[in-house]
């Protein structure tokens, strides 16, 4: 079965499951798994087997078809993974058959090829000029790149922050949250997190947390106190709905709520009077601006660190679980629960034998 049609469909001998959702609606209800014929790369391509890929709330929102993420239907959800390549094009001499390779999928990189969207696959056809060589190691942890690259950017191209200054964040169990934690130790600037289990408060700690509180109506009170009553110009919000306003209310003067996701499933809430007595601003954060302000090399050279940093253990990520293609749906119902019911990625295996 060929997803976009006779005409464009290439024939290479071979098979391969991909996921794809031909309507919007729950992820459970939408998701299938076709058959698929293989193709060979073009000139400049390379044929990647996908080792694995997250399963990230955006990519279930995708298939909600929530407002402002609604893709072009038919669709292969998943928009990062990390693989091998198994086949390459004529002029691709930079990379071999066997090299491990990390990518974002085509719905977010211009570079990418048309009928290629989507990492929940066995195979995936991508210009080599993109692809990202990384160490060997658990490929799981390196599916989650987009994750540690969020922190980082956040840290380095949006916030800035001096050396010893707090910030301020949501959602800290979260794998951005974490990997957040572990990259202001090595910038030399504070965390104070907010959780929701009284449980994590000694598992963050221990991965470097330099405060943890419980949130609440009286989190302004308690991050206060956490922190010596510290002026925090900068809070990372991905909840939304009135936890917006708690972290706003947590807030020096002047201070910004970066938004960057809607976990709750609510629109981010700060009073009016915050923002005119207060000068509280909101403003969303999207990672892929500040990379794609980037130059193509930055960006290699970036997720490359970022790869040797989960290769030897500076950011772990946290895995709730690991599926293959065929356990698709059990999948996006395990990724769609939060808490303690999901505590961590959930990660997609295409060739668990791979």
């Amino acid at each position: 079965m060929n997803l976009y049609g006779p005409e464009e469909g290439r024939h290479h001998g071979g098979k391969m499951k991909t996921a794809i959702y031909r309507k919007y609606g729950e992820p459970a209800d939408v998701v299938e798994i076709i058959d698929e014929e293989t193709q060979p790369p073009g000139e400049g391509e390379a044929v990647i087997a996908v080792e694995a890929a997250p399963i990230h709330l955006g990519d279930l929102y995708n298939m909600r078809g929530q407002e402002g993420f609604q893709m072009p239907l038919p669709m292969v959800p998943g928009i990062e993974g990390v693989g091998r390549i198994v086949e390459i094009g004529k002029a691709v001499d930079n990379f071999k058959i066997g090299d491990r390779v990390l990518f974002l999928s085509s719905a977010h990189v211009d570079a990418f090829i048309d009928d290629q969207r989507g990492t929940w696959r066995q195979q995936i056809r991508l210009p080599a000029e993109i692809l990202i060589p990384i160490p060997e190691g658990d490929a799981a942890q390196f599916a989650n790149i987009v994750n540690p690259a969020t922190a980082y950017v956040y840290i380095h191209d949006v916030t800035k922050p001096e050396q010893g200054e707090w910030l301020l964040q949501n959602a800290a169990n979260s794998n951005v949250g974490r990997y957040l934690i572990r990259l202001a130790n090595i910038y030399g600037c504070k965390t104070v997190n907010v959780v929701r289990r009284e449980s994590l408060i000694g598992e963050l700690k221990e991965l470097g947390a330099d405060a943890v509180v419980m949130d609440g109506p009286d989190l302004a009170t308690r991050v206060a106190e956490a922190t010596g009553g510290a002026d925090i110009r900068f809070g990372l919000d991905a909840l939304a709905g009135a936890a917006t306003t708690r972290i706003a209310s947590c807030l020096a003067r002047s201070g910004i709520v970066y938004n960057v996701g809607l976990v709750s499933g609510e629109p981010c809430e700060v009073p009016s009077w915050m923002m005119l007595n207060r000068d509280i601003r909101l403003h969303g954060f999207f990672a892929g601006t500040p990379l794609m302000a980037r130059s193509p090399e930055e960006q290699r050279a970036l997720f490359s660190e970022l790869a040797q940093m989960m290769s030897d253990g500076t950011l772990p990520a946290k895995i709730a679980g690991t599926y293959s293609l065929d356990q698709i749906r059990e999948a996006v119902i395990h990724a769609g629960k939060d808490g303690a019911d999901r505590d961590g990625k959930v990660i997609i295996l295409p060739n668990p034998a791979a």
